[in-house]
């Protein structure tokens, strides 16, 4: 069971069984266990989408939003940039741990090279920034609009 806090300090535990998946499908009509298939459309449209994602694990949650009093609005509210990487994190590596190993293997070595992806991805805009020259980029710019 993997764990995020809420912007509010409030901690959630997220579990992915057979029984959530079928509630996720029933609710939401969102099937866990097609989320990395057909090229991740799925996990393109329910995990990379903040509203979406938020939905989904306001079901998830549940049970824990009743003990604990917090509305789906609540819940929601709960929500910054950086709850929402924690969220997605624990997510993923839940995720992870509900495959068979076999499964679980692959999908945990295509999540490595995903991320060394995004960390050379971010190093490269980070270099283009650094070396940008803002006075070129500013006359280009304005040239572009100047004869359109």
């Amino acid at each position: 069971m993997k764990s995020f806090k809420d912007s509010a300090g409030r901690e959630w535990n997220i579990v992915i069984n057979v029984g959530q998946i079928s509630r996720l499908r029933d609710r939401l009509n969102i099937d866990l266990a097609k989320l990395y298939e057909s090229e991740a459309r799925l996990y393109k449209e329910v995990v990379l989408d903040p509203v979406a994602f938020v939905n989904l694990l306001f079901v998830i949650c549940e049970k824990q939003a009743a003990e604990k009093q917090v509305t789906d609005v609540q819940f929601g509210e709960g929500f910054d940039g950086d709850t929402y990487e924690l969220a997605m994190e624990a997510f993923e590596e839940e995720m992870l741990l509900f495959f068979p190993k076999r499964q679980r293997e692959t999908l945990t070595r295509a999540k490595t090279k995903g991320e060394e992806i995004r960390t050379k991805a971010i190093e490269i805009a980070h270099t283009r920034l650094n070396n940008l020259n803002v006075t070129e980029a500013a006359e280009r710019m304005l040239s572009g609009s100047l004869t359109n």
